[in-house]
Formats: C-alpha cells, sequence, structure tokens
C-alpha cells in the first residue's frame, strides 16, 4: 500500500514539473487587435515564433504564385470486372488484372480496395454507352463485369490542326478546258424527261 502511494506522490510531482519551462519570454503588456494595451499579464512564448513570423512575412511578400488547377479525373464509367473480399482477394484481383490486360493492353486496369473489398475496375468510357459496349465484348472473358459510374482519367480532346487543301479550293472555283482556259463550274444540264 505504501508502495502505490509513494507511487502516485510520484506521478503526480512530475505532473507539476511538466508545467514549467526552462526559458521563459516574459511580455508584460499585450496589445489587442483593437490597439488597447492591457498590462499586467504574463506571456510566455518561444522565441522562434517571432524569427517564424517575420520569414513568413518576407516569402509571402515577395512570392506571388499563380495556383493552375489541372483536372486529373472527370465523372465517367469504368467496367468492373472483379469484385471479392477475403484471405486470398488481392492474390485473386492481381491474377485478373494480368489476364485482362494479356487480352485488352490498350485499356487501363485500375485495383481498388474498399474495406474489406477488392474491386477491379478497367476502361475510361466517357457515356454509359461506350462502357456498357466494352462490357459486351468482354462478357465471354469475364462473365461477371458489370458497367459502374467512377472517376476516369481525364483524356483531353485531339485538336486536328485545318489544312489548306490547294486541290479542293481550286477544283471547286475553276476548272480547265483543253484550250488552258478558265471555265466556271456549272451543274450538269438534266436530260428531259419523255
Amino acid at each position: 500500500m505504501k508502495s502505490v502511494i509513494l507511487i502516485l506522490a510520484i506521478h503526480f510531482c512530475s505532473f507539476l514539473l511538466a508545467q514549467t519551462t526552462d526559458t521563459p519570454v516574459e511580455d508584460t503588456t499585450v496589445i489587442s487587435n483593437s490597439g488597447i494595451e492591457h498590462s499586467g499579464i504574463r506571456v510566455f512564448k518561444d522565441p522562434r515564433i517571432d524569427q517564424m513570423v517575420v520569414t513568413q512575412k518576407k516569402s509571402s511578400t515577395t512570392t506571388t504564385t499563380t495556383t493552375v488547377t489541372v483536372i486529373d479525373e472527370v465523372e465517367g464509367y469504368r467496367v468492373q470486372i472483379f469484385y471479392d473480399a477475403g484471405n486470398k482477394a488481392k492474390d485473386q484481383a492481381l491474377l485478373v488484372k494480368r489476364k485482362f490486360l494479356e487480352k485488352y493492353p490498350q485499356y487501363g486496369a485500375y485495383l481498388n480496395y474498399q474495406t474489406p473489398n477488392f474491386k477491379l475496375l478497367v476502361g475510361d468510357f466517357k457515356s454509359a454507352q461506350e462502357a456498357s459496349s466494352f462490357q459486351h465484348l468482354i462478357r465471354r472473358d469475364f462473365p461477371e463485369s458489370i458497367t459502374v459510374r467512377d472517376a476516369i482519367k481525364f483524356v483531353p480532346l485531339k485538336v486536328v490542326p485545318k489544312e489548306k487543301d490547294k486541290e479542293t479550293t481550286t477544283s471547286t472555283t475553276t476548272t480547265t478546258t483543253t484550250n488552258n482556259k478558265p471555265k466556271k463550274n456549272t451543274p450538269p444540264k438534266k436530260k428531259p424527261i419523255k
């Protein structure tokens, strides 16, 4: 019993000593946000705080940054070809992923873990119709596949620059006759019906 009391007393004293600091910095005047001084309040602070504030002010005034939002994912559809939980679910999912990528290497395969289930989602489709048609394509190899809504990788549209085709512009405006004189294009004359 004496040892328990002794341990509690030592433990209580350690809490009291934990509240003291070695080098307190005293500030006897505090200026509030309104600019009114309040004296008699003692504030203990680490001197490194003032250094951090000065450093932050310098870095924020000298550096201006422009934030550019890059869209990595958009709403779309994928085909789920595996869904399972259990001790060997991850190994099975990796085998199914390998099998899928061997047959369809042009499509992405994404293994997701949502406690306690492993999901294997494939493809990045913008519409449900695209995902559904792909699901029907792979149904023979993956009969448990279903179409699900998911965030897909953003695929920017390819912009094809317009090319000026000299042949098409000249052929629509003029044609050349045998004597090399330009002649305007006219529609062929229709034969009268008898």
